[in-house]
């Protein structure tokens, strides 16, 4: 349990099958949980109700986790061996008190974990996270910064280093130097989140709302990350319309590498997991155009000489490169939803004709983000080559 999100820190104490099923999928935690729920002894069902609660927590439904965390409550009060869960059944009260809007409340029972000496410092820190983002989101980020400041007496990491950047940006704007933007591949996917929505209130108010959509939509993913519309009103009136629908024209197509990795077809950002080897074979096929499956496949992925494993059997590697490629070129026609944009005849790799496709790594000023390289998990020669052009790339 953390103080500023629900991330997946599961309670201790869960069964193992229970564990296992959280880490698959939310879904099948839950399941699982409420299977356990009707077995087990008392601290047990109290653990199996608190993460619950924080799944539910997790994708914004409130009731439910309320409902859970009153079960929870209830047995942590009755039974001496769940007596230890309160003050974090506590803190997910003040989680789910602030996603109601309830800050006072929120702050509260942030505070009771606060005074309780017995208190661990991982949980402390917690609590005082809680309250200084109960705080910074009613409208006092000052007096947010003095617990976030505690806080740092007690814990230290991405969550600590986002709420205080999020804090400062409310206090005092004028005084943060880095780029938040600059801080976005370093974080989990909740903390990315919960930043998005003020980097899309910044690309609003600089009216780049093509920019700001990418941000909504990365925002839009965690539903725990959207109380933060209540600091960001151009993001969260932005966030409300209705995305563009296409026209009977089909939409140009930029491949993003630099930042955020995915595809932005007009204003919808799509995202691309992984180490971005669909998106480099775009890229080369923007640059160079139609290319044949192997050199394809070889320019991208192929390892350089001196791997031993790749020299021993190269027609083998070869095949593998190949349906490693198609598979890439698979995941590029299910995400766009169009089986036609990149075409394979006889062995000839080509994007369609009938849409504009652009990259923001072909571009003469690009660049990558400070300290990182581009797309630094392929191996292939044209990715090296490309990513020490861009490494030596003049800065700004």
């Amino acid at each position: 349990m953390t103080g500023l999100d629900v991330h997946r820190t599961l309670p201790i104490g869960l069964p193992d099958d229970v564990i296992a099923a959280f880490t698959s999928e939310e879904w099948a935690g839950r399941t699982c949980a409420l299977v356990a729920l009707k077995l087990g002894p008392a601290r047990q069902r109290a653990t199996l109700h608190l993460a619950l609660a924080q799944s539910f927590l997790r994708t914004g439904e409130r009731k439910y986790a309320r409902d859970h965390l009153i079960q929870a409550e209830a047995i942590s009060r009755s039974q001496r061996l769940a007596r230890s869960l309160r003050l974090d059944i506590a803190l997910t009260f003040s989680l789910l008190a602030r996603q109601e809007g309830q800050f006072t409340e929120a702050i509260n029972y942030a505070r009771q974990v606060q005074r309780c000496r017995a208190c661990g410092a991982a949980l402390l820190g917690a609590a005082y996270l809680a309250s200084a983002t109960a705080q910074r989101l009613a409208g006092d980020a000052l007096a947010a910064i003095q617990d976030v400041h505690t806080a740092a007496g007690f814990i230290a990491g991405e969550e600590l280093e986002t709420a205080r950047l999020l804090t400062w940006l409310a206090a005092r704007p004028q005084e943060v130097d880095e780029a938040p933007a600059a801080r976005m591949p370093e974080l989990s996917a909740p903390l990315r989140a919960r930043l998005a929505w003020t980097l899309a209130e910044q690309a609003l108010a600089g009216n780049q709302p093509v920019v700001a959509r990418t941000w909504i939509d990365m925002a839009l993913r965690d539903p725990a990350s959207w109380e933060e519309r209540r600091l960001t009103p151009l993001a969260a009136a932005y966030a409300a319309k209705p995305v563009p629908t296409t026209s009977s024209e089909k939409a140009a197509i930029k491949v993003l590498t630099l930042g955020p990795q995915g595809l932005l077809i007009r204003e919808r950002f799509v995202p691309v997991p992984g180490d971005g080897a669909p998106l480099a074979i775009l890229a080369l096929l923007i640059q160079r155009g139609a290319c044949h499956l192997p050199d394809l496949a070889s320019l991208i992925l192929e390892p350089e000489p001196n791997d031993l494993s790749a020299a021993q059997d190269p027609q083998q590697l070869a095949h593998r490169l190949s349906m490693q490629v198609r598979r890439h070129l698979n995941t590029i026609r299910r995400l766009l939803a169009d089986p036609e944009c990149v075409q394979t005849v006889r062995g000839i790799v080509d994007l369609s004709s009938d849409r504009k496709w652009t990259c923001d790594a072909l571009t003469p000023d690009a660049r990558p983000l400070p300290g990182r390289a581009w797309l630094p998990h392929l191996p292939g020669s044209w990715v090296s080559e490309q990513r020490q052009r861009l490494a030596s790339s003049p800065g700004p």
